[in-house]
């Protein structure tokens, strides 16, 4: 009997932690880029048209669909999540973003850093125009 209490108070744990990241779905609305030498404050944050369908918030997220999300300037896939980034604000294309998992270890927050991002329909981002190949291959 004991031991199935603690089979299930662990179940509960690992199904609070899977639930405990920022997890959205949606176009890129804001893109907003700060650099302040003086005060080496340099960041790139963003904000989603979350689809509220398919988007999860921590607990401590104050205002879910306005939270703002912070690029890792050193990343080594940084360019790319920029790239990324822009392509889905500029040409309203889905994207997923995943937050980390100890957001909520301070206190209540409106904002996250990316862990994981990803495109919704790969296709779409990354089709190239037609002939392409043939433009490539006569240059």
């Amino acid at each position: 009997m004991k031991l199935k209490a603690l089979l299930l108070s662990l179940m509960t744990l690992t199904t609070f932690s899977a639930t405990a990241t920022n997890d959205l779905t949606g176009t890129v609305s804001e893109m907003s880029i700060r650099s302040d030498k003086l005060n080496n404050d340099h960041i790139i944050y963003f904000r989603l048209n979350a689809h509220s369908t398919h988007s999860t918030f921590a607990k401590c997220v104050v205002k879910g669909a306005s939270i703002v999300w912070e690029l890792d300037l050193k990343s080594p896939v940084f360019q790319q999540q920029y790239d990324l980034l822009m392509r889905s604000y500029s040409e309203q294309l889905p994207v997923r973003v995943i937050g980390q998992d100890n957001v909520c270890n301070t206190h209540d927050t409106s904002s996250d850093q990316v862990f994981e991002l990803s495109p919704i329909n790969w296709n779409d981002l990354l089709a190239k125009p037609e002939n392409s190949i043939e433009n490539d291959m006569t240059n």
